[in-house]
This record gives C-alpha cells, sequence and structure tokens, in this order.
C-alpha cells in the first residue's frame, strides 16, 4: 500500500498551483497582447498571483473561475472591483440574488467580455469615420 505523508500532498499542491500560474500567464498574453503589452515577464507573474489572491478571497477556487477573474483583471486591470466608472462589476460580484461564487464570476465574465467587443467594434467605427467612411 502506497502511503503519501502530508508534507508530499503539499508539495505536489504547490508544483500544480504554479503550473497553473505559468499557463494562466501563457493564456492571458496570448489572448490579451495589447492589453498586458506594457508588463514585463515578472510584472505579469505579480499580476496573476495577486488576481489569484483577488479571486480567492471572493471564494473563487475552480481553475475555471480563476481564469475568468484574471481575464477581467487582464480586461480592467487588478483594481477594477474598486473603480467607479465599473461599479457594475463590483456590483455583479456582490449579488446576493446569486448565491454560488462561481456562478456570480461567470455572470460578470459574459458581461466584461461583451463589454469589451462592443468597446472595440464602437472603435472601430469610429476608426472608420474617422478615415472619411472607408
Amino acid at each position: 500500500m502506497l502511503t503519501i505523508r502530508e508534507n508530499q500532498l503539499s508539495a505536489l499542491g504547490a508544483v500544480s498551483e504554479q503550473r497553473f500560474e505559468a499557463d494562466l500567464r501563457e493564456h492571458l498574453r496570448r489572448h490579451f497582447p495589447e492589453e498586458l503589452r506594457a508588463l514585463d515577464d515578472m510584472a505579469l507573474a505579480a499580476h496573476v498571483r495577486e488576481g489569484m489572491s483577488q479571486a480567492k478571497a471572493r471564494s473563487l477556487t475552480s481553475r475555471q473561475g480563476l481564469t475568468w477573474y484574471l481575464e477581467v483583471t487582464a480586461m480592467h486591470g487588478l483594481d477594477f472591483e474598486s473603480r467607479p466608472e465599473l461599479h457594475w462589476a463590483r456590483q455583479m460580484l456582490d449579488d446576493a440574488d446569486v448565491t454560488e461564487p462561481h456562478e456570480r464570476m461567470r455572470r460578470l465574465h459574459l458581461e466584461a467580455t461583451r463589454r469589451k467587443q462592443r468597446e472595440e467594434r464602437n472603435a472601430q467605427t469610429r476608426q472608420r469615420f474617422s478615415n472619411g467612411g472607408t
């Protein structure tokens, strides 16, 4: 019979979390290159660690929930919860009618993505008009 000690389990968990953080950094670089352009690798690693800490404080523990939270931080910054112009995001995270943190985060991620896509379309439209409608 194989016995795994507590310290071995902790070591495995730490390695798994480090791998997940590395995967998240790669994912964010691939999907948010413009938003994260100003961050070098060390700054992005710090961003991911801080974002994960914030997400866990919101009881988000699944890889999907953590990924959604980090994607929102890539779109709106680590301080998105406290920024007045993003009050809608904080309201969605604090929505008492939705009891599951994962579901609140899923809804916030969908809304943040929808708003980002709308902003991008609006920027493209403004650009076309500023170029004489071409």
